[in-house]
């Protein structure tokens, strides 16, 4: 396969007040990508020669307002492009259509991502504290996906549009060596226009989003004599279910999890001695229920929790 790329982008920031400014931006590109396939099994294919051209223009658009130096707002919207191409690897059974035909499809087309966003980041308590929030909603058109042949072979195929809104935020608090940090994520994944060429699941999620994750750490440290200190650390977080993929007949289960880490620590300028206790409720569920896709269909597969550990490190630093 060779790529042929060539682009153009740039963006202006304009002044609209002493407390407001605007910038848009945009990039204009052009690919050009010229495939020759030839699979050899016990007798060669024929060969498959053919270029896929994609061209765009993905704009941006921010709208920023300063309230004050710790308190920033904002507006934003952004697409962005990912170019189509060919199918070319399969085995001997494995047969790429044209689009008038079956799926699976010799040709995949682009996919356009529009993202809307609004939020903010405030600094607040006389600068320990610190907040970044924002609602989102971003639509996902023609979704490139990776599917599998009935030989176990991966192709990438359009699965059709979705849609994401939600909303994030992040924060962090300092004091002395106090730091506490969380994080949240609560949005609406689907697959709202399927592509019925495909035989898709039921619920329509968005593959491998789910709707709510979350994350909480502490640290905390304790001088000690002889430039030495004592550390503690301490995060737990949680990632809700979903599932792998997008195919009805395969569609493993993952998430749904919470996981804790507690860490113990002793530091010196040159080396550091690091207790911690990892998964210490045991929790066990899939963190990526995948694995061979040649048998995905026939056996199931999962990528489990480490288990309970209890662990002792040490650390040297050398000069």
């Amino acid at each position: 396969e060779d790529l042929e790329e060539a682009a153009i982008f740039g963006q202006a920031a304009l002044t609209l007040g002493p407390k407001v400014r605007l910038t848009l931006g945009g990039r204009y590109f052009v690919t050009d990508a010229k495939t020759t396939s030839r699979i050899f099994t016990y007798s060669p294919s024929p060969v498959y020669a053919g270029t896929v051209t994609h061209k765009g223009f993905a704009p941006k658009v921010n709208l920023e307002y300063r309230a004050s130096n710790d308190a920033v707002f904002y507006l934003q919207a952004a697409e962005g492009y990912r170019s189509g191409g060919a199918n070319t690897t399969a085995a001997p059974t494995d047969v790429f259509n044209a689009p008038s035909g079956k799926a699976p499809f010799r040709l995949y087309q682009g996919d356009e991502l529009w993202s809307f966003e609004a939020g903010g980041r405030l600094s607040m308590l006389d600068h320990h504290l610190t907040l970044r929030f924002a609602a989102f909603d971003a639509r996902w058109k023609n979704i490139q996906s990776d599917q599998l042949l009935a030989s176990g072979l991966p192709y990438t195929a359009n699965i059709g549009d979705g849609r994401n809104r939600g909303f994030e935020a992040e924060g962090a608090y300092h004091q002395g060596a106090v730091v506490v940090r969380g994080n949240v994520l609560i949005n609406a994944p689907e697959l709202d226009l399927p592509n019925l060429a495909y035989p898709l699941r039921a619920d329509l999620a968005l593959a491998g989003a789910p709707d709510f994750s979350a994350a909480l750490s502490l640290h905390d440290a304790w001088a000690l004599a002889g430039d030495r200190s004592l550390e503690v650390d301490g995060r737990y977080s949680y990632i809700g279910p979903s599932h792998l993929t997008f195919d009805a007949a395969v569609s493993p289960k993952m998430g749904g999890y919470g996981v804790g880490r507690l860490a113990l620590s002793l530091v010196d300028p040159h080396w550091r001695a690091t207790l911690a206790l990892d998964n210490p409720d045991n929790a066990r569920a899939d963190t990526f229920a995948y694995g061979n896709p040649f048998t995905l269909r026939t056996v199931r597969q999962s990528t489990p929790l480490r288990p309970i550990t209890l662990s002792l490190t040490l650390r040297w630093v050398f000069d």
